[in-house]
């Protein structure tokens, strides 16, 4: 090779290389998609649980019961389940069925354990509704869209008792307009007594009903119809112009009875504490009275 064809290969193969070096730095870049490795970490860190729970309630909810839905780990019988993932919202103005969505942290799946979704709702600090049925997800061939069923909690016999009695008596019994049974006299119980009219509650139970209209006074003394009037001012009380029918009784109802209206006739003051009339002479208690519920 002679000299001349020598020079011009070098010139050849240099600017062959130089071409190659400016296409590669004047190349575009590949852009990725920005959101590509987000969308990769999302689907690492996270798996969704998704579906609506739903209730039946003859009456308008209130709107700021609480409705909280849970992905728990029930896989342990012998432990309680453990949360994994929760959804919490006051119920406002919504209405059934409610959709949920919960995140739940994937590094907390095992797909040898069982997971199961749990609704409740609760509003003035007690548990009103509750899922009763197992719902599974995740694992085990079940899906992440579930459909969950609450079923409205129902009062203890209990509960329901106390409920009755709160409606049949308030928290105070009033002192006019209450049938008032007397449960103990001059510090003694009193004994089972039955008066002669037998179809009246009334007059089976000793006590007084003061009339909220003419400051009357009614009732039944232990023998005889019982009938009055009375003056009553704040916590001061006095009965006045006592008399009743003039039927025969036993001896033991005759004097059961002096002794009431003894008893009535002393009165000067009295006191309610909560459901019992307390009467007394101003300083000395001389009988408590109960509410017996009108009906």
């Amino acid at each position: 090779m002679n000299a001349k064809n020598a020079a011009h290969l070098v010139r050849a193969h240099f600017s062959s290389w130089t071409i190659l070096l400016a296409a590669a730095f004047c190349a575009p870049a590949i852009a990725l998609p920005a959101d590509a490795p987000a969308a990769k970490s999302e689907i690492r860190e996270f798996i969704v649980v998704e579906g609506s729970v739903a209730f039946a309630s003859a009456s308008a909810l209130p709107p700021h019961a609480l409705l909280s839905v849970r992905v728990e780990d029930v896989s342990r019988a012998d432990a309680p389940a453990q949360l994994i993932g929760e959804f919490k919202q006051p119920l406002g103005a919504q209405r059934s069925p409610i959709p949920f969505v919960i995140k739940v942290p994937a590094q907390l799946i095992d797909a040898r354990h069982s997971y199961s979704v749990r609704a409740t709702m609760h509003w003035d600090g007690k548990l009103q509704f509750t899922s009763t049925r197992h719902n599974p997800v995740l694992t085990r061939g079940a899906g992440n869209t579930v459909e969950v069923q609450m079923e409205a909690i129902k009062p203890t016999t209990k509960q329901q008792s106390e409920k009755t009695t709160a409606q049949a008596a308030p928290a105070t019994a009033p002192l006019q307009g209450t049938f008032w049974k007397l449960i103990q006299i001059a510090g003694k119980a009193m004994p089972g007594h039955e008066g002669q009219a037998l179809g009246m509650h009334k007059t089976r139970d000793i006590g007084i009903l003061l009339d909220k209209q003419g400051l009357r006074l009614s009732g039944f003394s232990g023998c005889n119809r019982l009938m009055g009037a009375y003056q009553v001012n704040q916590q001061a009380l006095t009965f006045t112009e006592l008399g009743g029918t003039r039927m025969a009784c036993p001896a033991a109802s005759m004097a059961l009875e002096q002794q009431v209206l003894q008893l009535l006739r002393g009165t000067q003051a009295f006191r309610i504490d909560g459901q019992v009339l307390v009467l007394t002479d101003g300083a000395n208690e001389l009988g408590r009275f109960n509410v017996v519920p009108q009906h």
